[in-house]
């Protein structure tokens, strides 16, 4: 989606409130200290929260940051209380949308959104661990800029990435590694057979990383929010596996 179109989604997103909660025993009691949060008109309670809790609705964390980037691409998914953005901003920093921003929010959490990276392969967006590079940036409605910071960290990034996709190919995998590989990448038993019937040095790092993108890409998920946690997971494991190998 464009920037236009992008704002029709955020503006179709689900509101949510906060509702009393009661408890049973004899009679219901109404809890003092205690709220649920449920999406508008439904009754169906997504978490328990404090009296004190501040809901902040979808909107008010994607708009400023929408409003905040010029030209770009975008994907909105969102499952009961979790929204994430995609965004791929049009800019040589990020080699015009090749690389992107992951912007994760909770209803059930505080007011500060997470904001990882990713890269496109094959149509689909790896995220880079946590530990690598994230902010987790408070609420405030202010409109959103792409600092130095986040520049300095997205050529990182880049450089990371790009010696992952340079070397891996030059791990040929061995067949006593089959079963440690496939266990780290999770790999289902297809694909576990295939590189166990395989002829020595068929395959190398970057085959296995093209085939668990296949495996989540076939796989039946509850919804895309929960295929976007398979992929954050698989970039994790990418960048585990290159420190096993020093990479």
């Amino acid at each position: 989606m464009d920037k236009e179109q992008t704002k029709l989604e955020i503006d179709a997103l689900p509101l949510f409130e906060l509702v009393d909660v009661a408890v049973k025993k004899n009679d219901w009691v109404k809890q003092p200290h205690h709220k649920a949060v449920v999406e508008l008109n439904k009754d169906e309670a997504i978490t328990y929260v404090s009296k004190r809790y501040k809901l902040i609705q979808f909107k008010e964390i994607l708009q400023p940051i929408v409003d905040g980037i010029n030209d770009f691409s975008a994907r909105i998914i969102h499952h009961r209380g979790v929204c994430v953005m995609e965004i791929f901003p049009k800019m040589n920093e990020f080699e015009y949308g090749n690389y992107g921003l992951t912007v994760i929010n909770s209803v059930d959490k505080s007011t500060a959104i997470v904001i990882k990276f990713n890269v496109k392969v094959n149509g689909d967006s790896i995220i880079f661990p946590k530990k690598m590079a994230a902010f987790c940036k408070h609420h405030t409605g202010a409109r959103f800029k792409i600092t130095q910071d986040y520049i300095e960290i997205i050529t990182k990034i880049k450089d990371s990435w790009k010696n992952i996709t340079k070397h891996f190919p030059e791990f040929k995998i061995k067949p006593e590694e089959v079963e440690t590989i496939s266990k780290h990448f999770g790999l289902n038993k297809d694909n576990k057979e295939l590189l166990t019937n395989s002829l020595p040095d068929e395959y190398n790092l970057w085959d296995v990383v093209q085939m668990k993108l296949k495996q989540i890409s076939a796989k039946k998920y509850k919804s895309d929010v929960h295929k976007n946690k398979a992929l954050e997971k698989l970039g994790e494991e990418i960048y585990n596996y290159a420190l096993v190998v020093g990479i």
